[in-house]
């Protein structure tokens, strides 16, 4: 695997959504059918078993998930004084896996086709119905992260085309275990006999199935991307904020609005805008010590006062230095007052 970068971005146009999760440090996962890619983690089954053995995988896979929907009903039921006996599940998923498994052989097995043509539609609906089920199985939700906070294409696709901004994270020792980096130019493709030992508890053939969620095409390849899966939604923050850059089309009163909601955190944040290249479509970074307006013009005036105490030759060095409260609040100011020295 590739060393895990200190920080990771997370590219977002700006709305009041963003805005609350910023506020009070949580994070989105994606339902993965949202992805801009329809064929993002959507995989393949290489049905390398025969109808028996497929058959039997997917009555696995459709009691596994039935099971575990009528448990998470039951609790309801429980909750409300009610309670739903486990053999009565069993009865239930069994009637469902059975109802499924009829409707498959059915639709298979017109009478007007030979034999040759049933066993190859049969073998190609069950594989359809594993590679569904496997979909359907999978509930967990992804937030992408991208290496670099300075790609044009993914300020343009993801950032509001550059109206936006870009969140950078770093990543807590306890997180470390769950990011994952993407592989680009595989192909989709799930081994059936891979399924069966998944099912049957085997750790290697569940990371070669889950892989499927960790590749995309090799066109793709320029986001550089690494995700953390959890449950769909919005979710606590595991991630620790440590930057965010503004995109050089990116409203004031946005940065404003993010700046001010945003300046009483334990974790100071630092804050940069996109500035691109002269001649050039490459983009770089510019730290900014943002302050508010009311600030900037009282500072301008003490400088432009200073200025005034230079001409005439003063030499007291408070004279040319912000009031103590100012450079307190704001060391910017403290930056701007030593720029004014070196005039």
């Amino acid at each position: 695997m590739s060393d895990k970068p200190n920080i990771l971005y997370k590219y977002r146009r700006f709305d009041t959504d963003v805005l609350n999760m910023l506020v009070v440090d949580q994070m989105y996962f994606a339902d993965p059918c949202s992805f801009n890619d329809p064929l993002d983690t959507k995989l393949t089954l290489n049905a390398d078993v025969n109808i028996e053995d497929l058959r039997r995988i997917l009555a696995k896979l459709c009691k596994q998930r039935i099971k575990a929907e009528m448990l998470a009903a039951a609790q309801i039921f429980k909750s409300g004084g009610r309670k739903v006996e486990d053999h009565t599940i069993d009865r239930l998923t069994h009637n469902r896996i059975n109802s499924l498994m009829n409707e498959i052989f059915f639709e298979s097995n017109n009478p007007a086709y030979d034999d040759d043509y049933i066993e190859n539609t049969l073998h190609n609906t069950l594989s359809h119905a594993v590679e569904e089920e496997l979909l359907r199985r999978s509930a967990r939700g992804i937030f992408c992260l991208a290496e670099s906070s300075v790609c044009p294409l993914m300020w343009s696709h993801y950032g509001d085309q550059h109206r936006g901004l870009c969140l950078g994270y770093s990543i807590p020792r306890n997180t470390d275990t769950k990011l994952h980096i993407v592989n680009y130019g595989n192909n989709r493709e799930v081994k059936a006999s891979d399924i069966a030992a998944m099912l049957e508890n085997d750790i290697d053939a569940c990371q070669r199935v889950d892989d499927v969620f960790l590749r995309k095409a090799e066109e793709w390849s320029y986001e550089k991307e690494w995700r953390i899966f959890g449950s769909r939604g919005i979710q606590n923050s595991v991630l620790e904020l440590e930057e965010i850059v503004f995109g050089f089309k990116c409203p004031q009163a946005v940065k404003h609005t993010i700046i001010k909601a945003l300046e009483n955190r334990e974790r100071q944040i630092q804050y940069y805008e996109i500035c691109p290249q002269p001649q050039s479509y490459k983009l770089d970074l510019a730290y900014k010590t943002f302050l508010p307006t009311d600030m900037v013009g009282l500072i301008r005036q003490t400088l432009a006062l200073n200025k005034t105490y230079f001409r005439s030759g003063t030499t007291n060095p408070q004279a040319a230095q912000a009031p103590n409260w100012l450079l307190e609040r704001h060391p910017a100011s403290s930056e701007l007052s030593q720029a004014n020295h070196a005039r």
